[in-house]
């Protein structure tokens, strides 16, 4: 499945400790847009580990599921294309 995640983090300490969760499952598309290629048992630990990374109540964390003819729509300007995900470590 392929899931974009993108976060809206108040603090700093928190940030940081989002962006090596999320490192460790997909790569980073901007600074608080991840992009992942995982699937459904991996996709539910991702979430288990955010929900314990200690969000503030007016943090917010969004995923967004893209089905294969979504995914193949996905359209960019500027950057480089997406990376072959297959160096990532998944704990």
């Amino acid at each position: 499945m392929f899931v974009t995640i993108c976060f809206d983090i108040s603090s700093d300490r928190t940030r940081r400790h989002a962006t090596r969760v999320l490192e460790a499952y997909g790569t980073r598309v901007q600074k608080s847009v991840f992009e992942c290629r995982i699937n459904e048992r991996q996709f539910v630990a991702l979430r288990q580990r955010m929900s314990e990374i200690g969000l503030a109540q007016s943090d917010l964390v969004r995923y967004y599921t893209l089905c294969r003819v979504c995914e193949s729509k996905i359209e960019f300007t500027g950057g480089s294309p997406p990376q072959d995900e297959k160096d990532h470590l998944i704990v």
